[in-house]
């Protein structure tokens, strides 16, 4: 049996109000939604006809579109999907896995000078992929693609003296000019 409630609007009862942007809820945190779907099942969930609309009355949401979200939150929350982070993904599983992570180790161990494009076009996959795997989910960093070569002596020479020239007295740093 489905009971019918009528919620009373009056200055008893103070409504609660909740920034929703007309996007479909789409500002509602996680916080709020649980507070509207405490308070539609306080006033009976699913059991009691007119319990969504009551809850979106009470909590100001759209008249059209409130009863269904404050069930589609209800449901986010009983479930324990409500934080974005909790939700599945949506789009493509990824296809990597622990042979093609052998396969990138393996094709780095031969030459570890090798480039991303040279290693990609090896296995047979996308550059950018291969970025992603090896940075994302294998924990590689890039290297700067400059080769600094070693300073000259006259070089290690000269920064030297500029590193003597900055001389520490009782706790202040002075510097040193050297010429240049």
């Amino acid at each position: 049996m489905v009971k019918l409630i009528k919620t009373p609007i009056s200055k008893d009862v103070p409504k609660k109000s909740i920034s929703v942007k007309s996007k479909r809820g789409a500002c509602i945190t996680t916080p709020e939604k649980g507070q509207i779907s405490r308070h539609y099942q306080s006033l009976g969930g699913d059991s009691v006809r007119g319990a969504a609309s009551a809850t979106s009355r009470y909590f100001s949401l759209n008249a059209t579109r409130g009863p269904k979200d404050v069930k589609k939150y209800d449901r986010e929350i009983r479930d324990g999907v409500a934080s974005r982070a909790n939700r599945r993904s949506t789009g493509r599983p990824k296809e990597f896995n622990e042979e093609i992570e052998a396969e990138i180790n393996d094709a780095w161990a031969e030459d570890d000078t090798k480039t991303y494009r040279e290693v990609a076009k090896e296995l047979g996959i996308p550059r950018s992929t291969l970025h992603d795997y090896a940075t994302k989910d294998m924990d590689f960093r890039c290297l700067g693609t400059t080769v600094r070569p070693m300073p000259s002596d006259a070089n290690r020479a000269e920064r030297m003296a500029q590193a003597k020239g900055v001389v520490a007295v009782k706790g202040h740093v002075f510097f040193y000019k050297c010429n240049s």
